[in-house]
C-alpha cells in the first residue's frame, strides 16, 4: 500500500508567498492571481484590480470628506485635536494615498517583469535539482515561515488601524463611514507593507541558494583528490559556477521589480516615524498626557520600526552570503589543475564578477544593508529636531504677540 505524500512537501516555489500574493491581489496592488501552481493574468484580473484601486482610494478620501463636512463628526473628531496632530493626520492621509497609488501603478507596469522573474527563479531551481538530485528545496518551510509572518502582520495592521480610527472619531454616529474609513486606510497601508516583505522574501530565497552553492562546492572539493572522479568533479564545478552567476544576475531583476516600490514604502515609513516621534516629543511637554497615549503611539510605530530593521538586516545577510559564495568559487582555482575549459570558465566568471558588483537596492541608488538603518534613524532624528525647533519658534512668536499690544498701522503677515 502506498502512503500518500503530504501536500506541503510537494509545493512549488510560487506557493511560498501564497498569502502575500493573495493580499496584494485583493487589495489591488497586483493584477495577476495565484491559481494552483501557476499565476493567472487575464483582462478580468486587470479590470478587478483597477476596480479595487478606485474603490479603496475613493472610499478612503470620501470617508475623510464626509467626516469633515458633517458638523457633528467634525466637532467630535477634529475640534479637540491640536494643530500639530491635525498636521500629522493630514500628512498621513496624503502620504498613504500617494504611496498606495504609486505602488499600484509601478507594480502594474512591472507585471510582466515580475512574472518573468518568478518563472526564471523556478526554472533555475528545477534545473539545479536535476543536476544535484539529492538536494531538497523545502518550499513548505519557507511557506510556513512567511504565512505566519504575513497573517500576524495583517492582523496587527488591521487591529491597530481600526482601534486608532474608531478612537479618533470619538463619536457614536456615522459607524458606517468610520468603518469604511478604517477598512480603506488599513488596506492601502497594508499593501505597500506586503510588497516590502515580498521583496524581503526574494532576498531570503537568494540567500539560501548562495549558501547552498557554497556548501555544494565544499562537498565537491573532496572529489578533487580522486583521479577517477576528476571528470565528474570538473563537470559539477562548471555547473555550480553557472548557477552562481545566474542567481547573482537575478539581483538585477529583483531590483528592477521591487527596488523603486520598496523605496516608496520606505518613504512612507520614514514620514510616519518622523511624525510619530515628533508627536511623542510634543506629548512629553504636556502635563495631561497619559501612559496609554505613549503606548498607542509606540504600537502604531512598531511595525514600521520592525520593517526598517529587518529589511536592513536581511539585505546585509544576503549580501554577505553572496560574497562568501563567490569567495568559495574563487577557491576552485587551486583544484582545477588539469581542465583548461573549466579553468577558463572560472577566470571568465571572476572577471565578470569584478566588473558587476550587484547589490540589492532600495529605490535606484540606495544599497540595502545596515547603512540603511543608520541613514533612516539619522534622517528621522534630524527631521524631528528641525520640527521641534520650528515648534519652539512658533510658541515664542505666539507668546510675544500675546504679551505685547498690537501696534497701530502695522499689518502682521
Amino acid at each position: 500500500m502506498k502512503v500518500p505524500k503530504k501536500r506541503g512537501k510537494n509545493l512549488s516555489l510560487y506557493r511560498c508567498f501564497e498569502w502575500i500574493y493573495m493580499i496584494l491581489y485583493y487589495t489591488g496592488c497586483l493584477c495577476f492571481q495565484l491559481r494552483g501552481e501557476s499565476f493567472q493574468l487575464t483582462k478580468a484580473n486587470i479590470i478587478y484590480t483597477n476596480f479595487i484601486q478606485i474603490s479603496l482610494i475613493f472610499g478612503f478620501l470620501g470617508s475623510v470628506l464626509l467626516k469633515y463636512m458633517d458638523d457633528e463628526s467634525y466637532n467630535a473628531m477634529f475640534n479637540r485635536l491640536s494643530p500639530v496632530f491635525k498636521f500629522i493626520l493630514a500628512m498621513e492621509c496624503f502620504v498613504s494615498a500617494m504611496t498606495y497609488i504609486a505602488v499600484c501603478i509601478k507594480m502594474q507596469t512591472n507585471r510582466y517583469k515580475h512574472l518573468k522573474l518568478l518563472r526564471e527563479f523556478k526554472e533555475l531551481d528545477a534545473q539545479m535539482q536535476i543536476d544535484f538530485n539529492y538536494i531538497k528545496w523545502n518550499y513548505h518551510k519557507t511557506m510556513r515561515k512567511f504565512t505566519i509572518f504575513t497573517l500576524i502582520g495583517m492582523t496587527y495592521y488591521f487591529t491597530v488601524s481600526f482601534i486608532y480610527l474608531f478612537k479618533l472619531s470619538n463619536c457614536n454616529c456615522d459607524y458606517v463611514v468610520t468603518f469604511v474609513f478604517a477598512l480603506c486606510y488599513a488596506s492601502i497601508t497594508l499593501a505597500p507593507g506586503c510588497i516590502f516583505f515580498l521583496h524581503l522574501g526574494k532576498m531570503d530565497l537568494l540567500r539560501i541558494r548562495y549558501r547552498l552553492i557554497k556548501r555544494l562546492l565544499k562537498q565537491q572539493y573532496v572529489l578533487a583528490v580522486d583521479l577517477k572522479h576528476q571528470h565528474k568533479f570538473e563537470m559539477r564545478i562548471s555547473r555550480l559556477i553557472d548557477y552562481c552567476k545566474s542567481y547573482i544576475q537575478l539581483i538585477l531583476q529583483v531590483n528592477d521589480v521591487f527596488g523603486i516600490v520598496s523605496g516608496f514604502s520606505l518613504f512612507h515609513d520614514f514620514a510616519m516615524l518622523t511624525n510619530m516621534t515628533f508627536l511623542m516629543c510634543q506629548k512629553a511637554t504636556e502635563t495631561k498626557t497619559t501612559a496609554k497615549e505613549y503606548i498607542f503611539i509606540f504600537l502604531f510605530m512598531l511595525p514600521r520600526i520592525y520593517k526598517v530593521i529587518i529589511y536592513a538586516v536581511y539585505g546585509y545577510v544576503t549580501q554577505r552570503e553572496r560574497r562568501d559564495c563567490t569567495h568559495e568559487v574563487r577557491m576552485c582555482e587551486r583544484y582545477l589543475t588539469c581542465s583548461k575549459v573549466t579553468r577558463s570558465k572560472l577566470e571568465a566568471f571572476l572577471h565578470w564578477q569584478m566588473q558587476n558588483t550587484y547589490s540589492f537596492l532600495v529605490g535606484k541608488v540606495t544599497t540595502c544593508n545596515l547603512f540603511l538603518l543608520y541613514a533612516t534613524a539619522n534622517n528621522i532624528a534630524s527631521s524631528v529636531l528641525i520640527l521641534i525647533q520650528l515648534q519652539f519658534q512658533q510658541n515664542s512668536i505666539t507668546n510675544r504677540m500675546k504679551n505685547q499690544p498690537m501696534l497701530k498701522d502695522v499689518e502682521f503677515i
